[in-house]
């Protein structure tokens, strides 16, 4: 009788200390998901950034499992404030310049798009490929690239001839991405040139988060005689 009321208090006790384990790794869990919104609201704070996880919303534009960042998960908190740090003080005033760049690049080849549209409109230019050829160039966590036809003018040089689809491809597994759902091209250089610029987000998966980082403007520019 003794033996068998020894064993129902060591399994009893057993069960208990198994429940207050489990109970203690959640509540863990469930610190350290706080602690990581509470360091996110810190360096937006220092820093005026808008980093956040990203959104269900924002899974779903970027064609990501919209449960992608449901799972509690545990994290180092210095390291993971060390690296958000470093995206705020120096990776977002690089996206900063860059857009600006992008920007101000197109602007500035305005007067040679303008004379290529009215070269268009005014000379013969017949198809010289049968299909339209893709072209890419990577850009930062990501790659630009547009799929046209390539024509010949008059004066035999090649050029590009209409465009059937311009795309941004990106990885968002991997540690930076950025992805542009509606890039767009402008032909710039007499035509010989497609200019592609980008606007979309710099995200990250961080801390087994898909965090975003900041949103910009890339550009890429795809000459005709790399693929002609």
């Amino acid at each position: 009788m003794f033996k068998r009321l020894l064993s129902i208090i060591m399994t009893t006790v057993i069960i208990c200390s198994i429940s207050v384990v489990a109970l203690a790794a959640e509540q863990d869990i469930v610190t350290n998901q706080d602690s990581m919104n509470e360091i996110i609201a810190e360096i937006n704070s220092e820093y005026g950034t808008n980093i956040h996880i990203l959104s269900k919303e924002e899974l779903k534009k970027y064609g990501l499992p919209e449960n992608t960042n449901d799972n509690e998960v545990n994290f180092d908190s210095n390291s993971f404030e060390k690296e958000l740090r470093y995206i705020a003080e120096v990776e977002i005033p690089e996206y900063d310049r860059i857009t600006k760049e992008s920007i101000s690049g197109l602007q500035s080849k305005e007067s040679t798009l303008n004379y290529f549209n009215t070269e268009e409109n005014t000379t013969n230019i017949s198809i010289n490929s049968a299909s339209p050829v893709t072209a890419k160039k990577a850009i930062n966590y990501a790659t630009a690239g547009a799929k046209a036809y390539i024509k010949k003018n008059n004066y035999g040089n090649n050029v590009w001839g209409t465009v059937t689809n311009v795309f941004c491809e990106t990885n968002m597994y991997q540690t930076k991405w950025f992805l542009s759902v509606n890039p767009s091209v402008s032909k710039i250089d007499a035509g010989r040139t497609l200019y592609w610029t980008g606007t979309g987000d710099y995200c990250g998966y961080v801390g087994g988060k898909q965090i975003y980082y900041s949103s910009g403007t890339q550009h890429a520019e795809l000459y005709v005689g790399k693929y002609a």
